[in-house]
């Protein structure tokens, strides 16, 4: 099916009925030359957020329109597809699905779903239901550089960051978002796979994305454990990457988050599925230290249930040099460990 869209929004949410209006508002206020579709997939939430996203829907597009789609029945879910009142190259495709398929390993699907009914976009742009955008030139800015740049698969920008976990509202840059050196001139940085993987995966916040439809989700359909990363490795191992220096979009952390709402020692494991899956599957060694980094945060935390392999050793002799360094500030006075230096 050929797509009248330059580019689709893919937005899986569940349970963010406290944010998702923020999320949808964002999608709305983008001003392109081009038409693009907002595919928001709710997996199945019990909190009300379907109700937040009918509301919208009903007060912001035309549901009259003679290519409107209103509450169809499919065996997957409910699906809603119309034009936007004022914005004529905004499009909403609501899915509102029925059963959880993040929860059953089924996610992939999904990406199945939203080709059915706008086809396959040339590029598609990427952001949660508790994360926001901020620019209304966010998607024109990205799509631009991509078009002129057949090179880059993967476009991002700088965001701010909004913690809420401690019940407050704090929005701010992180370090390396203040740091302005690195963009050139045309306030842009390339990136490729050993600067994502090896020097820090800082880059490319999930909302903040916007890549080349070339991504196969079927490709990792046999991964428990399958998150964003499987994503920018797959992309960057075809091309580059973009991070333009404009603040595009707001990364909120609050207790209802995938992550925000986990301890650092249950990230670690996480990220050591994840990573190690992925290793398993395609031997890439440039992955390695990430898996030893996440296993030594593990033994920190006595977690010692790992594999028996060399990579587990690594992460063992890394564990040896913190614990040696707790020691000798336990027992070696402050001012003796300055005169040392």
């Amino acid at each position: 099916m050929k797509s009248k869209f330059k580019l689709y929004v893919r937005c899986m949410t569940y349970n963010q009925h406290h944010y998702i209006t923020d999320t949808m508002n964002g999608f709305m206020m983008q001003q392109t030359t081009f038409p693009y579709v907002c595919c928001i997939v709710d997996d199945a939430s019990t909190d009300g957020e379907d109700v937040v996203i009918k509301e919208c829907v009903k007060d912001n597009f035309d549901l009259d329109a003679h290519d409107a789609i209103i509450n169809r029945d499919t065996q997957y879910g409910t699906v809603t597809y119309a034009p936007h009142k004022s914005n004529p190259n905004c499009y909403f495709l609501v899915i509102l699905l029925k059963e959880n398929h993040y929860q059953n390993g089924r996610e992939y699907e999904t990406t199945k779903y939203i080709q059915e009914w706008v086809g396959k976009p040339p590029y598609v742009a990427l952001c949660e239901g508790d994360d926001y955008w901020i620019h209304p030139d966010k998607l024109q800015i990205q799509i631009d550089y991509l078009d002129k740049h057949p090179e880059v698969v993967v476009s991002c920008h700088r965001c701010n960051l909004r913690e809420e976990r401690d019940g407050g509202s704090k929005i701010y840059l992180r370090p390396y978002d203040e740091d302005m050196s690195r963009y050139g001139e045309d306030g842009t940085i390339l990136f490729d796979f050993e600067e994502f993987f090896v020097k820090g995966y800082w880059i490319a916040e999930y909302h903040a994305t916007v890549l080349r439809n070339i991504y196969d989700p079927y490709y990792w359909k046999n991964c428990k454990h399958t998150r964003d990363v499987h994503m920018m490795f797959y992309l960057l191992k075809h091309g580059l990457g973009v991070c333009h220096s404009f603040i595009g979009g707001v990364y909120r952390r609050n207790m209802g988050g995938v992550f925000s709402s986990l301890r650092q020692v249950q990230i670690a494991d996480v990220q050591n599925n994840v990573f190690t899956e992925i290793y398993n599957q395609t031997k890439e060694p440039l992955i390695v230290n990430n898996i030893v980094h996440f296993r030594s945060v593990l033994l920190r935390g006595h977690k010692y249930n790992l594999p028996l392999d060399r990579i587990t050793l690594k992460a063992w002799g890394r564990y040896i040099v913190f614990l040696s360094k707790e020691v000798r500030h336990a027992i070696i006075p402050k001012w003796v460990r300055k005169a040392l230096k």
